[in-house]
């Protein structure tokens, strides 16, 4: 099974095993393509603590990922018409 490709701590891939553990409870998916989806959403790697992406929670990453940054999902909770982005 594949990790975070891009983790260059021990606290990032931490960070988004966190993340792939909210993708698989929130939209019940499997653990392979929760972490597809984190790998392909983020192509640079983590810098070591002051990373921006520590200041959010893994819950709305997890719902950025999944629904895709321009989404607004979280004025949508329970909008029918919220889609996942594709995923392979």
């Amino acid at each position: 099974m594949k990790k975070f490709r891009l983790a260059t701590t021990k606290e990032a891939q931490e960070f988004c095993e966190g993340i792939v553990t909210e993708m698989i409870q929130l939209f019940n998916i499997i653990e392979e393509e929760a972490w597809g989806r984190v790998n392909d959403f983020w192509k640079r790697p983590f810098k070591e603590d002051y990373d921006i992406r520590y200041h959010e929670t893994s819950d709305f990453w997890a719902n950025t990922i999944y629904f895709g940054p321009e989404t607004n999902w979280w004025k949508r909770e329970g909008d029918p018409t919220l889609k996942p982005v594709p995923y392979p």
